[in-house]
C-alpha cells in the first residue's frame, strides 16, 4: 500500500489541513488505484460515532452535493453515517473525492482586455456589467467568473457599471485599493507609475480599501457615497478627499482631456497615455507648475502644445515618439 497516500488521506479525514501537493498526489492515487477504498474502510472502523437512521437515498444525495462543497461536507459524512451502509457507499465516497480534489486543483483561466496607449476599450462581463477602459489599461478576469464570485483586478483607469446581484457583490483589486460593490455606477484610476489611486462613485454605494505595501501600516475601509471622490496618496499613505468636478475625472469616456488647475505632473502622464508618447522634461523645474486645459475628440498633439507653450514659457520640441520640453531661453 502507497504509505504516504494513505496518511494524506487519513489527515485529510481526520480535518487536517492538506497542502495542495498533497491533494494532486491524493488525486494521481485515486485515478490509478483501488487502495483508496481500504483506507476509508479502515478509517470508517475507527470511527466511534452513533449509528444514524439515515436511508441510502440520503446517503447518495449527500455524497452528490460533494462537487460543489467544502471538504469538512465529506467529513461530516463519513463521521456521522451508520457503518452497515460502509460497503455500499465507499464507490461513491472515492469518486466524490476524486472529484473534490480535481475542482480544487483545476486553476482558473484568465481573460485579459487591454487598452493600449492612445487608444480606448469598452467591454461588457458575462454578468452584463459594462466596463470602459482607459489608455494604457487592462483588467483581469477568471473563466469562473460569476460562478461563485465576481473578482476582477485593474491596472490603469476604468468607469464601470456594475450589473446588481446582492448574493455575488462585485471586487475589484487596483494597486493598494480593493472595492466591494453591489450595483452601482464609479471610476477607478489605478496607474502603477502614479504617486495616487482616485475612486469616484457616482450612483449606488462601494466600500473601498486601501492595503499598503507598508506593513507596518494597517488596512483602512470606508464606505463612498454619490457624488464622493478619494485620493489615495502611495507614498504619504494618506486617505483626502477629491474635489474634482465629476465632468473632469470622466471626460475620457467621452473623449476630453479636462484638467483645471492642476500640476504639470499629473497633466504629463494624461498626454503620454493619450496619445501614445514619452515627456522628457526638468520635473524639478516644471511639476509643481499648475495649469487649465481642455481638450475635445480630434484636437491633434500639436495644439495640446502650444498652449503648453504660452501658458508655461517653455519650448516644446517632437523627435519620433518623444517630446522634449525645456525652458524658452531668453
Amino acid at each position: 500500500m502507497a504509505k504516504k497516500e494513505k496518511e494524506i488521506l487519513s489527515g485529510f479525514l481526520a480535518d487536517e489541513n492538506t497542502s495542495t501537493e498533497d491533494l494532486k498526489r491524493l488525486k494521481k492515487w485515486l485515478e490509478e488505484s483501488d487502495e483508496p477504498h481500504v483506507v476509508l474502510f479502515d478509517e470508517w472502523n475507527k470511527n466511534d460515532s452513533k449509528e444514524t437512521d439515515l436511508s441510502f437515498s440520503s446517503v447518495q444525495k449527500g455524497i452528490v452535493k460533494l462537487n460543489s462543497q467544502e471538504p469538512d461536507l465529506l467529513k461530516r459524512i463519513v463521521t456521522n453515517f451508520q457503518k452497515a451502509a460502509a460497503i455500499i457507499i465507499f464507490p461513491l465516497l472515492v469518486v466524490s473525492l476524486y472529484l473534490f480534489i480535481q475542482q480544487r486543483n483545476t486553476e482558473p483561466v484568465y481573460f485579459e482586455t487591454l487598452a493600449e496607449r492612445g487608444q480606448k476599450s469598452q467591454l461588457v462581463l458575462p454578468d452584463g456589467t459594462k466596463v470602459w477602459l482607459n489608455s494604457d489599461s487592462k483588467i483581469l478576469y477568471p473563466d469562473n467568473f460569476g460562478k461563485r464570485n465576481r473578482s476582477i483586478k485593474l491596472i490603469g483607469e476604468a468607469y464601470f457599471e456594475v450589473k446588481k446581484d446582492a448574493e455575488k457583490p462585485f471586487f475589484i483589486e487596483a494597486e493598494e485599493a480593493g472595492i466591494k460593490v453591489l450595483g452601482t455606477s464609479f471610476n477607478v484610476r489605478a496607474y502603477p507609475e502614479d504617486k495616487e489611486i482616485e475612486t469616484t462613485l457616482f450612483e449606488g454605494n462601494i466600500e473601498l480599501t486601501i492595503n499598503p505595501q507598508n506593513e507596518n501600516i494597517a488596512a483602512r475601509t470606508l464606505k463612498l457615497k454619490p457624488g464622493e471622490s478619494i485620493k489615495f496618496d502611495k507614498t504619504q499613505n494618506v486617505l483626502k478627499y477629491n474635489n474634482q468636478k465629476s465632468d473632469e475625472i470622466l471626460a475620457w469616456t467621452n473623449n476630453q482631456l479636462i484638467f483645471r488647475n492642476d500640476n504639470f505632473e499629473n497633466l504629463v502622464g494624461k498626454i503620454e497615455r493619450w496619445y501614445d508618447v514619452d515627456i522628457v522634461y526638468d520635473k524639478e523645474s516644471l511639476d509643481n507648475q499648475r495649469l487649465t486645459v481642455e481638450l475635445y475628440q480630434g484636437e491633434l498633439l500639436f495644439r495640446l502644445l502650444e498652449i503648453i507653450e504660452l501658458a508655461m514659457n517653455v519650448e516644446c520640441e517632437s523627435k519620433e515618439n518623444k517630446i522634449y520640453i525645456k525652458p524658452t531661453e531668453k
